[in-house]
């Protein structure tokens, strides 16, 4: 899913992308990626990942 975030302390708005995984019944992962232009190219930097596994 993607989305755009504003940051009140720089005042710019902010591509991100958000990822969930399902691994197996019992296992999933949520990454969260900011968007950002490099060169006319958009490029992905990896925020954070998560894995959640059920008991």
């Amino acid at each position: 899913m993607f989305s755009v975030v504003f940051d009140e302390s720089t005042g710019q708005e902010i591509k991100q992308k958000q990822v969930t995984q399902f691994v197996n019944a019992k296992t999933k992962t949520f990454a969260i990626f900011m968007l950002v232009d490099v060169g006319g190219k958009e490029q992905e930097i990896k925020l954070m990942e998560m894995t959640a596994k059920k008991r």
